[in-house]
Order: structure tokens, then C-alpha cells, then sequence
């Protein structure tokens, strides 16, 4: 394992999580000593003491402080100080990559006006199609993410207002409700406006501070995620109602694919908005597989008797029947029959050609029959399709 390729080793719950460490300055007292290796503490229920040891890019071995360490090695606190270290080898490259810069040359760059640099921009794009195609890539994402991320920022400092000593008391959470709910209202307003980017940029602003905030800080009665599952309602309300922008629907798919295995919420709370909304509004575009992998990673991870695998299974098997793959999504319902629908019930009914099969064929040949006297196109092509997966 590398510094340069961590990322593909750690499950993906573990790298949001460290991320969002990270990125929320969870990570102090980074340090390398003279043979490479480097210290860190981490700041999550506890303080928690992370040694990373490295020969160049190459880590050797890693410890925390932490219980989850001693399972497989690689906890969300080790991964943010990973996170931080490429970040503070990233700054000296680009120290040194400005040090080559003549200094003429950054003078310049820095007296000159953005519309200045706008126009040098354009001269050099044409005939570079490498820095053209950069440009336009880069400057979709972040016009894509910049009301989200600005938004995220804005609800992060005015919650960060009310720790003390690195951490928020409960008795500031009524405060910090209130202004998420201002962020949904928010939303609700740009929705009745038609301005769909800006609905969904406040609503992911809540969805991705609240999930973070949620793990320090949480009443008994979970308010935080009350607010968190109101977002995702609007969400969902927005989906349905309206036709969304290519652009915007890339983001809400990318957004909910990173989230959709988080471990800051257990399964019920989080991850399941997620997933649903996936399969409510096909997010999955094409990454079938990916979301596949997903499920059935969720569903290693919880329990078989539980409500949460249940309702897992359902999904999956909800999924594989929209995307086509009837057959193996028949197999999971013949080995969970609880979990069929009324059409499945029918299917597994026919499946062993019984008594009642005949039974179930007579009564739909017959609701076939009142359909097309009724001139009910959709009821008849519906059934016909039904009734031929019986026989």
C-alpha cells in the first residue's frame, strides 16, 4: 500500500469518513520524524493517536488508538491522517512548482484582473485541446458543486460557533436544528421558484453537515436525523414532480452512489435514504454493478434476521427486477417467499404448476378479457405480460 493508491485498498464508509475528518480539521499535531514516519492525533469521540510508517510513498505499517484498528487496520482515523499527509505533500509540490514560476511571471498574475486573465485563458486554449478539454471538465464540476459546497461551508462555521473545547454541547443543539430547518425552507422556496440547483444545493448542504455533525452530537428523540430525513423527503418530492437537468441529476447520482455505504448513521437512518432514492428515481445510470456490489455489502454487514436485511433484500431484489435480470431476482425471492409482492406470490405459485395455478391463469385470462373489452390498453399489455411469465 501507497500513499498514492490507499484509496483502493480501505472500504469506501472508511475513506468518507476519514475524508470528512480531514476536511473538518479533525487531524492535528501532523508531524514526520527524520526517517519518514509520521504522528498525528485525530479528534472523534475521543482523542485518538495515529502512527503512519513509511519508506518514501510506500506505509510499511500503520497504528490507532482506536478499538476499530485492532480489527483490520484500517479505520477512518488512520485514513484522514493519510488524507492529510498526500495534503501537506500536495503543498510542497506546489510550493516548489511556484518557486519555478519566475517571479515576474506570479507579479504579474496577481496584479492582473480576472477579466484580464479570462482573456490569456482563451488565447491560450485555442489550438490545446488537452488544456480545453481541462477546462471544461473542471469548470463543470465546480460550477456543478460550488452552491453545495459553499453552502456546506456557510452551515459548518455557524455550527462550529457553539463548540467549546473542540466539541458541541447538546444544549446548542435546538439552535443548530433551527438553522438547518431555515436551509430546508430554503430549499422549499427555490423548488416553488423552479430553481432546482439551488433547492438541491441547500438540501445537500443539510444532508452532508447533519450526517457528520449527527455522530458527536444526538438527543434521544434524534432530531438531527428528523431534519436529515426531512431533506431527503423534499428530495424525493422534487424527483417526482419535476424534470431534472442532465447536470444536476449527474450530481444527485454521484452524491447518493459516495453516500450510499456511509457509517456515520447506522443502516435505518442514512444510508437507506440513499439507497432508496436510487431506486426511486434510477440514479444508477451505468453503474449496475457498482450499486449491486453495494447491497450486497450492506447486506454482509447486517444481521439475516433483521429489519434492515429485509428490507435490503427487498430492495435488491426490486432492483434487479427493474434492470432486466427477472431471473436472478426470482431466485431471491424463492429463497426469501416472506418478501414477494402479490405478482412474485403469483409467479412462485406458478412456478410448481399446482392446483391453484390453474386457478390463477383462469382469473387473469379473464381480467384479460374485461381489459380489452374496456379498451384498457395499459391494464391489458400488463397482464398479457404477467400471464405469459406464468406459463
Amino acid at each position: 500500500m501507497t500513499l498514492d493508491n490507499f484509496e483502493k485498498t480501505f472500504p469506501a464508509n472508511r475513506l468518507k469518513n476519514g475524508l470528512a475528518y480531514f476536511r473538518k480539521g479533525k487531524v492535528t499535531n501532523l508531524e514526520e520524524d527524520e526517517d519518514g514516519d509520521w504522528f498525528a492525533t485525530v479528534t472523534g469521540t475521543e482523542d485518538y493517536d495515529v502512527e503512519i510508517y513509511m519508506d518514501q510513498h510506500k506505509i510499511h505499517e500503520t497504528s490507532c488508538t482506536c478499538p476499530s484498528h485492532a480489527e483490520d487496520n484500517q479505520c477512518k482515523h488512520v485514513a484522514a491522517v493519510l488524507y492529510a499527509i498526500n495534503h501537506e505533500k500536495d503543498g510542497e509540490k506546489a510550493r516548489k512548482a511556484s518557486a519555478e514560476i519566475p517571479a515576474d511571471i506570479l507579479s504579474l498574475l496577481d496584479n492582473l484582473r480576472e477579466k484580464e486573465l479570462r482573456s490569456i485563458l482563451k488565447i491560450a486554449i485555442k489550438g490545446n485541446e488537452e488544456l480545453a478539454d481541462t477546462v471544461k471538465n473542471c469548470g463543470n464540476y465546480l460550477l456543478m458543486c460550488r452552491g453545495t459546497n459553499d453552502l456546506s461551508e456557510a452551515l459548518t462555521e455557524k455550527i462550529d460557533q457553539f463548540q467549546e473545547d473542540g466539541a458541541i454541547d447538546k444544549k446548542y443543539l435546538p439552535d443548530i436544528i433551527r438553522i438547518a430547518n431555515t436551509y430546508v425552507e430554503a430549499a422549499d422556496n427555490h423548488w416553488k421558484k423552479k430553481e432546482l440547483k439551488q433547492a438541491f444545493d441547500y438540501l445537500l448542504a443539510v444532508i452532508d453537515v447533519l450526517s457528520f455533525e449527527a455522530e458527536f452530537i444526538e438527543d434521544k428523540k434524534g432530531a438531527l436525523r428528523t431534519v436529515i430525513r426531512d431533506a431527503f423527503q423534499l428530495i424525493d418530492k422534487i424527483c417526482t414532480k419535476e424534470d431534472i437537468d442532465e447536470s444536476v441529476f449527474e450530481l444527485l447520482s454521484d452524491r447518493a452512489f459516495d453516500s450510499a455505504a456511509d457509517a456515520n448513521f447506522p443502516l435505518s437512518h442514512y444510508e437507506l435514504h440513499w439507497i432508496d432514492l436510487i431506486l426511486r428515481h434510477h440514479l444508477v445510470k451505468d453503474r449496475t454493478e457498482d450499486f449491486i456490489i453495494i447491497l450486497d455489502e450492506l447486506l454482509a454487514a447486517n444481521l439475516e434476521k433483521s429489519a434492515e436485511h429485509a428490507r435490503l433484500l427487498r430492495m435488491k431484489i426490486d432492483f434487479l427486477s427493474m434492470t432486466g435480470q427477472k431471473s436472478a431476482a426470482m431466485k431471491l425471492v424463492e429463497h426469501n417467499p416472506a418478501l414477494a409482492n402479490e405478482k412474485e406470490q403469483l409467479l412462485l405459485s406458478a412456478s410448481g404448476k399446482n392446483s391453484e395455478y390453474k386457478i390463477i391463469k383462469q382469473k387473469m385470462l379473464a381480467e384479460l378479457e374485461l381489459a380489452r373489452v374496456n379498451n384498457d390498453m395499459k391494464q391489458y399489455a400488463d397482464l398479457q405480460k404477467l400471464i405469459i411469465e406464468l406459463m
